[in-house]
């Protein structure tokens, strides 16, 4: 499945509160509906494990984060 196919299934999916494509040290590339304190928050996230980040799930009470990388580039 395509990058662009996935994006357009997300922000169609009604349980998605937003999204964001950042690089590894955490800038944003593209962002959907994703509030400034979760940015802030997975900024400083990934510029501690941006060399050894696995696809990991972060449940909190505001609901799930997936960060994984994309690929190497």
């Amino acid at each position: 499945m395509g990058l662009e196919h996935v994006l357009t299934k997300l922000r169609s999916d009604e349980s998605v509160r937003g999204y964001a494509l950042l690089t590894s040290s955490g800038r944003p590339v593209l962002s959907f509906r994703l509030p400034e304190e979760v940015m802030s928050r997975t900024h400083g996230t990934l510029q501690v494990l941006a060399a050894s980040l696995r696809p990991v799930n972060v449940i909190a009470d505001e609901g799930t984060a997936v960060l994984a990388h994309l690929n190497s580039d």
